[in-house]
């Protein structure tokens, strides 16, 4: 881990175990590739709290979610469990808001659609 990441990892004042020995990658690069979750925690902010997770598919990288993605795994949390061991199956969408603005959605399972 570079100097950098590590300081900006230290300036959060919280650092999820799972972060230790990865580089964080950018959510972008998950953009419509079917990746799967193995794991995840929440940072508090100034905004609340969001969601950090990793991916089986970048096992060196852990990944900033955004509000849609965190609110969906607070919702999913009761099985977090199974997503450790199973994974959850994710595509990730770039929309756009009805403000114009770019966000990042979630489709979960997306072999089902």
């Amino acid at each position: 881990m570079s100097l950098k990441d590590r300081a900006k990892l230290i300036s959060n004042r919280e650092i999820i175990e799972f972060m230790e020995g990865r580089e964080k990658g950018k959510i972008n690069e998950l953009i419509s590739r079917i990746t799967h979750i193995i794991d995840y925690g929440f940072i508090n902010s100034e905004n609340g709290p969001f969601v950090v997770f990793i991916v089986r598919e970048e096992a060196n990288k852990f990944y900033f979610g955004g509000q849609v993605l965190t609110d969906m795994l607070r919702e999913l949390d009761d099985y977090k469990d199974d997503i450790r061991k199973e994974g959850l199956p994710m595509l990730l969408e770039c929309r756009i808001s009805k403000k114009g603005r770019p966000y990042y959605a979630p489709i979960f399972y997306p072999e089902d659609e």
